[in-house]
């Protein structure tokens, strides 16, 4: 708690508030006079300040205390099979969460406390955009046939989901840790990584990339023996966040304007390397080449493109609900979700009542019965598909989004590099990241993500007619 306090102190000093007032005064007096990051710099510095000053220190404290013991507090409920606990504790979230998200409301202006909660995560886009994206998200969902829920929703947290016949096969016959590690940084050195100014690193805890663009850390989870998908995602998932990083401008990468938070732009990335480029036929014929030469390459067709290709195609169908945004059924769960929060923090919806609702929602979205999650056992019971317990409200919004731009930007990679396929089947992958830090990496935040959006794909909205990788 006195961390906390100590951290909100620091960002929200009065004489902060004071300079930024000077500062946008004086752009308005002399715009001549301040560059386009300098202005895109201050842009984000309010947008910090804000984000701590419009809340006073005992409720910042009060979230930060919820962030860490949501998740604890539903394991708990789970554990015990108690829904009573983990309501109890969400009341608490929610009313938090109004609060908070009350007071930014004044700040940024928006027309409610939800469209406030998004502007802290997808801030470059206006909240009547986002509302005419979901009904456009809904529309291409229902054109596309989505129906239904794929098996691995049902049954329970505390059964693993169970293996697909080829996945099986790749833990029976798998590469060994130092072999794929090998390959992961074979992988990122061909998409321009620079290892000289950053590590690849196997984490003992959850993945992750940070550091800055003269030291980025990437994190890759990677068991002894490893599991192939899981490790491959994490690099390179957290591999293009390193790559962007990387390749921030170097007078801006220690200013908020050269910070990768709050940029929907760089989940997207991700989502780019992970689900579209890293999940095509093209790239698993580079990666069956690369395998074959390996000292200890396991025989016979397991590793073949054509098996690795069906084997990820069918994992993107494969997990539980709510865990990642890999394709349309998950896209549909997440506009459910979205509105289900709207209701709880405007008041519409009582915690109480958030079980009925929920039930209510899935046979309307997916057609399926409450048997199927009628207990907070159940994978797909709303406490264990949603990050409510930690306060994250906004995220599958946010996803979506992400995952939206990343299909986008695909496009337009296909679209401006010639022979695009066949520089990935041949792993020449330095085209692609040129393209994309002379369009998006180095821009960082100086630009509005719709200007972003515009220079990489000629759009200045997210589109929902392009497929979904």
């Amino acid at each position: 708690d006195i961390m906390a306090v100590q951290i909100h102190e620091c960002f929200c000093a009065d004489f902060i508030g004071e300079s930024l007032v000077k500062c946008r005064e004086d752009i308005i007096q002399n715009p001549k006079e301040w560059e386009q990051w300098d202005k895109a710099n201050l842009l984000e510095m309010e947008k910090i300040y804000n984000h701590y000053a419009s809340i006073p220190a005992d409720l910042f404290s009060k979230f930060v205390h919820i962030q860490s013991s949501g998740r604890h507090i539903r394991e708990q409920a789970v554990r015990e099979g108690s829904s009573k606990i983990a309501l109890t504790f969400l009341e608490e979230v929610i009313d938090t969460v109004r609060d908070i998200s009350s007071r930014r409301q004044e700040i940024y202006r928006t027309n409610s406390r939800y469209a406030a909660v998004l502007r802290g995560l997808i801030g470059d886009i206006d909240e009547q955009e986002i509302a005419v994206l979901h009904g456009e998200i809904a529309q291409a969902l229902d054109d596309y046939g989505v129906s239904g829920v794929p098996d691995s929703w049902r049954g329970k947290v505390d059964e693993p989901v169970p293996s697909l016949p080829d996945e099986a096969l790749l833990s029976e016959f798998p590469l060994t840790k130092r072999d794929l590690m090998w390959m992961g940084t074979l992988i990122l050195r061909q998409f321009g990584f620079d290892f000289q100014n950053g590590r690849l690193i196997v984490s003992n805890s959850q993945p992750y990339s940070g550091g800055t663009n003269l030291d980025a850390r990437i994190l890759v989870r990677c068991s002894d023996p490893p599991k192939f998908f899981a490790t491959l995602g994490d690099i390179l998932y957290q591999g293009a966040r390193g790559i962007y990083m990387q390749h921030i401008p170097n007078n801006w990468a220690d200013q908020p304007v050269g910070s990768l938070a709050g940029m929907p732009s760089v989940q997207a990335v991700s989502l780019l390397f992970e689900n579209f480029i890293g999940s095509s036929l093209e790239f698993f014929k580079y990666l069956e080449k690369e395998i074959k030469i390996l000292p200890d390459s396991p025989s016979g067709e397991i590793y073949t493109a054509a098996n690795l290709h069906k084997t990820k195609k069918a994992l993107q169908e494969r997990h539980r609900p709510g865990s990642l945004t890999s394709n349309p059924h998950d896209l549909r769960l997440n506009l459910m979700v979205t509105k289900i929060e709207e209701d709880l923090i405007s008041g519409a919806l009582s915690v109480w009542d958030v079980e009925e609702r929920w039930q209510e929602d899935m046979q309307q979205y997916f057609d399926v019965e409450p048997d199927d999650f009628a207990t907070i056992k159940d994978n797909m019971h709303f406490m264990n598909v949603t990050d409510w317990m930690t306060g994250n409200f906004g995220q599958k919004a946010s996803q979506n989004i992400s995952y939206l731009t990343a299909s986008q930007i695909y496009k337009a990679l296909q679209e401006n590099i010639m022979d695009f396929d066949h520089l990935i089947a041949g792993g020449e992958f330095s085209p692609i990241t040129e393209w994309l830090a002379r369009n998006l990496f180095s821009k960082a935040h100086s630009l509005p993500f719709p200007d972003l959006l515009y220079k990489v794909s000629g759009f200045t909205k997210i589109r929902t007619d392009i497929g979904y990788g």
